[in-house]
């Protein structure tokens, strides 16, 4: 599975990103396999790749680069395997 988040132009990169997915009973951090790029850059997608999983619920934590505030334009989440055929953006 992969999220991935477009920092808008307007906006700081932030100090840096993470995703939590609902497990039912708590937000966890899934096991990521890949991230980047690090640290978020202004005017990227930065995007992370976690083992596959199932979950109702998704959230995006931003640490932002003080004395800015981060934001993001798009939010995109991809399902497991979704990637392979997909064309780059």
């Amino acid at each position: 599975a992969c999220v991935e988040v477009a920092v808008p132009r307007v906006a700081a990169a932030p100090a840096s990103l993470d995703v939590e997915v609902w497990d039912g009973d708590a937000w966890i951090v899934p096991r990521t396999l890949e991230r980047g790029p690090e640290p978020p850059l202004p005017m990227a997608r930065w995007r992370i790749r976690f083992e596959p999983l199932r979950t109702d619920r998704l959230q995006v934590s931003f640490t932002h680069a003080r004395p800015a505030a981060a934001a993001a334009s798009e939010i995109v989440v991809w399902r497991a395997g979704a990637l392979a055929g997909a064309s780059a953006r």
